[in-house]
């Protein structure tokens, strides 16, 4: 049990009649699809990026490279700079520190020093100094760099061009490059079941999995569907629909074509689906699907209803006020400044497991004087605002 501040009880008293819509969200955001390994130790990870409208497929090679660098930090010679060192803006940079037991410490680069050329080439920032350090420069093979350095004797100050050689040491960074392909999907499916399904064949199912044969994707799930309660996820492969290998898209058409038929849906998201096997047409049962994915070998079957996009809202100033639709149910009675009545409201949530992930809140009495939560991983009972019993999963 503990003890509330305070504050909980002030905030009791704003007024919680206004409904806010927002997004339901599809069931996962991103999921590894494989990763491969190369004997140079380059590492290519495939990743799809989740979405009912706009999948992709997001592959990152990442390898060990060899660099070379100097050891130096380095300004801007901006004008500012320029003019309280008395050199040139925008000739050279600054050396404003150098590294001990480096490869420019032991060429005898100072602080203070401004670097002009790097093999003739001139030097005007910091970035375009390291792109040439470490990607056209070789490690332990010399190069000469030009600085200005100044000197001092007898009162008298001068500026001083010295060439000196530099054997730039070895640096192992590790580097990464992500391609993205972009996947089509058929708005229809999503609609009528919740699932966003896309073809993956060709070079894009030799860079995944290592051969072309076509395979159809799960690249989202809306919440709350009966895809999603299915236990359906991001990054399964469909083996079969109804019990036919989906090479094509004629076996997953066929299935909600003939649902279509049978349960008599008529929406504009039937518009797409055309049967191919007038033979099927007519079934009113849920559609079978195996599954192979991140979470393993599923077997489920799903149901194909009106338009998943559909939503009822209704609202009676200070009485009732009601909003629901496929992902998430709020209402709330007599609950107006003083929150007399009540709020229910409940909500499915990414589920990183085929189990549906739920949170429901639930608060009666004037002033919230009691109130409920359920998450998957706790329930909290509120009494009298500041008796707190909690119950861990």
């Amino acid at each position: 049990m503990t003890l509330r501040p305070l504050l909980l009880v002030a905030l009791a008293l704003v007024p919680s009649c206004i409904t806010i819509n927002g997004n339901s969200g599809t069931s996962s955001n991103s999921t590894p699809l494989s990763q491969a390994s190369s004997p140079d130790g380059t590492t290519v990870t495939h990743k799809l990026h989740g979405s009912l409208s706009k999948p992709k497929i997001l592959s990152t090679e990442t390898r060990s490279v060899e660099r070379s660098k100097f050891g130096v930090v380095s300004k801007l010679l901006e004008p500012a700079l320029a003019e309280r060192t008395g050199v040139e803006a925008w000739r050279g940079v600054w050396i404003s520190d150098v590294k001990a037991d480096s490869a420019a410490a032991r060429a005898g680069l100072v602080e203070g020093d401004v670097l002009r050329t790097v093999n003739g080439v001139p030097i005007t920032s910091p970035d375009q100094l390291g792109s040439i350090v470490s990607t056209t420069l070789t490690p332990g093979v010399p190069v000469l760099v030009e600085i200005d350095r100044w000197n001092s004797k007898d009162g008298k100050a001068w500026l001083e061009r010295l060439t000196v050689s530099v054997s730039p040491d070895a640096h192992t960074s590790v580097e990464s490059s992500t391609v993205s392909r972009l996947l089509e999907v058929n708005d229809s499916y999503a609609r009528l079941t919740g699932l966003g399904v896309a073809p993956v064949s060709g070079a894009d199912a030799i860079a995944v999995w290592g051969d072309p044969a076509p395979r159809w994707l799960v690249t989202g799930v809306r919440l709350g569907s009966p895809a999603y309660l299915s236990g359906l996820r991001l990054g399964d492969v469909i083996q079969t629909v109804d019990g036919r290998t989906p090479q094509t898209t004629a076996a997953l058409n066929d299935a909600i074509a003939a649902r279509i038929i049978g349960k008599n849906i008529n929406t504009d998201a039937t518009n797409a689906v055309v049967v191919s096997d007038a033979s099927i047409a007519g079934r009113s049962d849920p559609i079978g699907f195996d599954v192979k994915g991140p979470l393993g070998n599923h077997r489920t079957d799903v149901d194909v209803i009106d338009d998943l996009e559909d939503d009822l809202e209704i609202y009676v100033p200070i009485l009732f006020d009601y909003d629901s639709d496929i992902a998430r149910t709020k209402w709330s009675f007599l609950d107006f400044i003083f929150q007399f009545g009540m709020n229910y409201e409940t909500k499915y949530l990414r589920s990183a497991t085929r189990a549906p992930a739920e949170v429901t809140k639930w608060s009666a009495l004037p002033f919230g004087m009691f109130e409920y939560h359920n998450s998957p991983s706790r329930t909290v009972w509120t009494f009298l605002w500041f008796i707190d019993i909690e119950t861990g999963k």
